[in-house]
């Protein structure tokens, strides 16, 4: 049997060497072991390849460059479009108004549209027989 001194100096020498190991594995130090070349190159290789997957998938894949330029391109298609339905629209708006509150509309369409003439009218026709000799000078 160890005395009880003996048993305190060998638990005082196991919590040094414990904490000199903590110590050791707490800090590293890199000047004392070195990382091999052909790992560097691993490291680096696979970096370059995650790389150039996102830069493919920013540029090819869904919601990619190529494809936000096609959607921009056709927004602005579509805008044009709309702007010239908008004023189709607003002529179309002005003649409703225009039938709904004024008899000179109405006349002015009967008259283009299904040549109607008043009874108080005479309707002339000039008609052209030739219409390349009226044509020279």
């Amino acid at each position: 049997m160890s005395s009880p001194a003996s048993q305190a100096d060998g638990l005082k020498r196991f919590a040094y060497d414990a904490s000199a190991a903590l110590r050791e594995v707490g800090t590293l130090n890199f000047d004392q072991t070195p990382i091999p070349r052909r790992l560097w190159r691993s490291v680096f290789v696979a970096l370059l390849a995650l790389l150039g997957a996102v830069q493919y998938a920013l540029f090819f894949g869904t919601g990619g460059h190529a494809q936000a330029t096609t959607l921009t391109q056709s927004v602005l298609t579509q805008r044009a479009v709309n702007q010239q339905l908008v004023a189709r629209n607003a002529e179309l708006t002005a003649e409703v108004f225009d039938l709904r509150n004024g008899e000179d509309a109405i006349e002015e369409r009967a008259r283009g549209e299904l040549g109607l003439i008043r009874a108080d009218e005479t309707f002339y026709q000039v008609v052209d027989l030739d219409p390349v000799e009226s044509q020279r000078p």
